[in-house]
Parts: C-alpha cells; sequence; structure tokens
C-alpha cells in the first residue's frame, strides 16, 4: 500500500496480487435472486436487441395499434425479410461480386512485394462484409491462381530455353 498515493502518481495506491483459486463468494438469498434477476435481465435486452431500433417512443397504454405496428414490423424485418433476401438473386449476385472483388485484390495483394494503401483499405472493407468462409476460399483460390500462374510462367520459360537449346543444337549440328 502507498500512503502517498494523492502525491506521488508514478507507483499504484495498491498493489494487489489475487489466487483465484482460494477466492469464494457467498450470497444470502435475496442477494441470489438479485444477481438472477440481473442475469435475466441482460439475457431479455440482449434478445430485444435487433429489434429495439423499431421500438416506438409512446408508452403501451392507450397506444395499441402503434405496437401492434411495431411487433409484426419488427418480426417481418429482423426475422422474415432477412431470410427472404438471402436468397434474392440480386443478393447473391451481388455477394459473388463482393467474393470476386475480394480474391482479385487478395491476388494483387499477394503477388505485389508492397501493396499500397488503398488495396489494404479496400481488403479490410471487404473482410469487415464478408463472413470468414468466403474470405478463407477467395485466398485459397487466389493463392492457387497466383502458385498456378507461376508455373505456367516457368514452364512457358523453360520450353523457350528449351527452343533455344535445341535450335542451338540444330546450328551447331549443321557445321
Amino acid at each position: 500500500m502507498n500512503p502517498r498515493s494523492d502525491i506521488d502518481f508514478s507507483t499504484p495506491k495498491m498493489d494487489l496480487d489475487i489466487n483465484i483459486k482460494d477466492v469464494a463468494v457467498e450470497f444470502n438469498k435475496p442477494q441470489y435472486f438479485s444477481v438472477m434477476e440481473l442475469l435475466e435481465s441482460i439475457d431479455m435486452m440482449t434478445r430485444n436487441l435487433p429489434y429495439r431500433k423499431y421500438r416506438p417512443d409512446v408508452p403501451l397504454h392507450n397506444n395499441a395499434k402503434i405496437w401492434w405496428k411495431y411487433v409484426i414490423y419488427g418480426i417481418l424485418e429482423v426475422n422474415v425479410q432477412r431470410k427472404l433476401q438471402m436468397w434474392s438473386w440480386e443478393h447473391i449476385r451481388h455477394h459473388r461480386n463482393q467474393v470476386k472483388n475480394y480474391k482479385e485484390l487478395y491476388r494483387t495483394k499477394i503477388i505485389s512485394k508492397k501493396p499500397n494503401e488503398e488495396i489494404l483499405k479496400s481488403l479490410e472493407e471487404f473482410e469487415k462484409v464478408l463472413d470468414i468462409f468466403n474470405i478463407t476460399l477467395a485466398r485459397q483460390q487466389a493463392e492457387v491462381e497466383v502458385k498456378f500462374h507461376h508455373l505456367i510462367k516457368l514452364k512457358n520459360i523453360n520450353n523457350i530455353r528449351l527452343c533455344v537449346y535445341i535450335r542451338q543444337m540444330h546450328f551447331s549440328s549443321d557445321v
């Protein structure tokens, strides 16, 4: 314990080392019920989180129509429309374009030794939108494409070397 903590800010007021294995917590019955109510309240708030933006600012009393609209609209928007939209052709096309663009950007990142800031920022933006499965799949595809193009280049170079070698052998045998 540092008694001069009001003056000396270089060291903490108290240095505490706790072994969690040795800590025990006891609740009496009202405290236990209070903690359980708090946990239930937090659970209810997390369940209601997607619907909160549709919640009306009017009291429930004498505003039943507005609250019923809130319930219907919230369920439709959060549960039904989102699932329907996931399987629309427009959404699928948009998602595929995002994955293709991410793959191309990742490929240019692999190919270039030092990618510029724009590419890195674009990759980060796509990573915020896409899920981990699509990101991993696009990265693997880009890596395979880069390796494939590298092998084709090596094969073409070796074919050119072979042709040059054959020509040299052919011309040297004519002499």
